[in-house]
């Protein structure tokens, strides 16, 4: 879970700092991204299973991809919700953040970034490659 709370931290302060939001709608847009990225993540891995090896539960996951998305983000939504407004403080997880090391903060600042911005690019390439055999 700690890797979700250094998502949820960083698109927080990035809402937050960069865009001037307030702490509450920059808390709600950050666990509304978070909890999309999610069914994203599970499509990418639904999608790279069906090219290589056409089974039954990529099949599921790419025929009812609507479905399945939705269901899957309300189902994160809710957990992430659960944690980060009723367990966890914004505060407290940044707390924990800037109490790393500084290679471990380095780390997994360019983990956040790159993730963020790969996962709809390697979503869109692994779509056409399933549906379409190529990019």
């Amino acid at each position: 879970m700690i890797i979700f709370d250094f998502y949820f931290y960083t698109i927080f302060c990035f809402l937050s700092k960069k865009l001037s939001r307030s702490k509450e709608d920059a808390k709600h847009s950050a666990l509304c991204i978070l909890a999309l990225y999610i069914p994203f993540t599970i499509d990418i891995i639904a999608y790279i299973i069906g090219i290589f090896n056409d089974n039954k539960i990529s099949r599921f996951f790419i025929e009812k991809d609507f479905f399945s998305a939705v269901g899957i983000g309300i189902i994160s939504y809710s957990i992430f919700r659960i944690r980060y407004y009723q367990k966890y403080d914004v505060d407290d997880i940044g707390h924990f953040i800037n109490d790393l090391s500084y290679n471990k903060k380095v780390a997994y600042k360019y983990a956040t970034y790159s993730t963020l911005i790969l996962v709809p690019v390697f979503l869109f390439v692994f779509y056409r490659m399933y549906k379409f055999g190529y990019v």
